[in-house]
């Protein structure tokens, strides 16, 4: 986050970018007017910006925006790696988990929906504009907290897997929202669970069980009207045979939007357990559990098509090569079916300073990574094009 400065903030101004305190909280949304002295003092005073969105103020008359209908301007980003982008909503995200675990906030209202959707908004583009790397990022980005990364990771999950059927942007919207606050009822069970070394006690597993409903209470509390997006994080622990929860829903019953969900976070908690007791398995493996387990309580057709857009061996999988060394996936191959693949190193804890070898190299084996991942590792995908430079 950048501060904002009382020589950058005028009386009149239309604000060209989103506007934070220090904690994470979203102040004012880009297009908003500095109406008064006592505005533009707060901005100078409490206001940051992130470091995703340019500095380029316009000025129009306060008169002239007051009598315009026109919708707020469409948010723009700039950064150099997936990672930081994720980076910048690490500490937004955070403040609308802690909100959800606020005691009192069962008892007065909040409005989270602007916090939310300049989160979603970045997801949205990472995912669209960086589908590879954003799921490179997903796989191998752990520097936070879970239940931060796990919403991040479930929204990002969720637009890929939208992409994959097709899905319209404005719906996919309501569905990373619904991904990114799908465990908004359990928070503190979470962190708990994160810590413990034991399985789930009786009153936790009631928790678990009953997070749906509290989670569409505590979003209603928050603003939320949507009922798509409601509706997709109340049944989205349902499955097609009945055996979920809430309600035992079964087929035709759980709409789209919630069997699309409940894929994403089995995935996503399959690569990032929860439990410090659990250990996370590999993109590939990950990818073999969740189809071949769950082919009777998961949407096939959905499963399948979201599994293809990954590709068999993910970006951001490591591997062990046949022509020696290890490398990195960054692509999934496409229709060839053999990941294009950035050479790293030889081995996992020795790793090149450069990196000059991107191709269809053949896969020996795939490899756990290492504990802390070299930064350079996350600008492969903006140092090489992904097409192979040889076959």
């Amino acid at each position: 986050m950048k501060k904002i400065f009382a020589s950058q903030v005028k009386v009149g101004m239309e604000l060209p970018c989103d506007i934070y305190n220090k904690d994470g909280v979203l102040l004012w949304v880009a297009g908003s007017i500095v109406k008064n002295g006592g505005q533009a003092q707060k901005l100078a005073e409490d206001g940051f910006r992130t470091e995703l969105q340019e500095w380029v103020p316009v000025k129009r008359s306060i008169k002239a925006a007051n009598g315009s209908k026109t919708e707020l301007p469409k948010r723009t980003y700039i950064y150099n790696t997936v990672v930081e982008a994720i980076l910048e909503i690490l500490l937004p995200v955070n403040y609308i988990m802690d909100v959800f675990k606020t005691d009192t906030f069962f008892k007065e209202k909040r409005n989270l929906t602007p916090q939310i959707n300049a989160v979603v908004d970045v997801v949205i583009d990472i995912c669209k504009n960086h589908e590879e790397e954003a799921i490179g990022a997903m796989h191998m980005f752990r520097e936070g907290k879970f239940i931060i990364l796990n919403a991040i990771y479930n929204c990002i999950m969720t637009v890929v897997i939208c992409k994959s059927i097709n899905v319209k942007e404005k719906y996919q919207r309501t569905l990373a929202s619904a991904a990114l606050t799908s465990n908004a009822g359990m928070v503190k069970l979470i962190d708990s669970l994160c810590t413990q070394k034991i399985p789930m006690s009786a009153e936790q597993k009631l928790e678990y069980r009953g997070h749906p409903e509290n989670s569409v209470m505590l979003l209603t509390r928050a603003g939320v009207r949507d009922s798509v997006w409601l509706d997709t994080v109340y049944m989205h622990h349902e499955l097609l045979n009945g055996s979920g929860f809430p309600r035992g829903l079964k087929d035709a019953a759980i709409p789209v939007g919630a069997r699309i969900l409940g894929i994403a976070d089995a995935y996503v908690n399959l690569i990032l357990p929860k439990q410090i007791m659990q250990q996370a398995i590999s993109p590939p493996q990950a990818l073999t559990k969740l189809f071949k387990k769950n082919l009777n309580v998961f949407d096939k057709k959905i499963m399948s098509k979201g599994i293809n857009q990954l590709g068999a061996i993910p970006p951001g999988t490591f591997v062990s090569l046949k022509e020696g060394g290890i490398g990195v996936v960054i692509n999934n191959g496409g229709e060839s079916k053999k990941p294009v693949i950035t050479k790293v190193g030889d081995n996992i804890t020795r790793y090149y300073s450069e990196f000059t070898l991107t191709a269809r190299f053949t896969v020996e084996s795939v490899i756990p990574p290492p504990v802390q991942i070299p930064k350079k590792l996350f600008k492969l995908w903006r140092l090489f094009n992904t097409k192979p430079k040889t076959e």
